[in-house]
């Protein structure tokens, strides 16, 4: 997956479910990008410095840092225009 996907299905699922999300997968604890390393984490950075995602915490344990993000108003229109009609018919439909 390249990614402008990645980002696409992390926007996607952050937009919904309303509400803070981890940023990233640890474990079997989800989270809206897969890993910290690769297009994941280019992806996810890339969300936060656009305005697309805003840290809303972020939890230290001990070396351990998590940050919980929310989608903003520009997320919703960065999926609109981003994502093909074909493509939210295909979802639609699986639904």
């Amino acid at each position: 997956m390249d990614a402008p996907a990645v980002l696409l299905a992390a926007l996607k699922a952050a937009l919904a479910a309303p509400g803070e999300h981890r940023l990233f997968r640890a474990g079997k604890l989800p989270g809206l990008f897969p890993s910290r390393a690769g297009e994941a984490a280019d992806a996810a950075l890339a969300a936060l410095k656009d305005g697309l995602l805003e840290t809303v915490r972020t939890e230290v344990r001990g070396k351990i840092v998590t940050e919980w993000v929310a989608a903003t108003a520009k997320a919703a229109a960065f999926v609109h225009e981003h994502d093909s009609p074909k493509a939210a018919l295909l979802e639609l439909r699986d639904v």
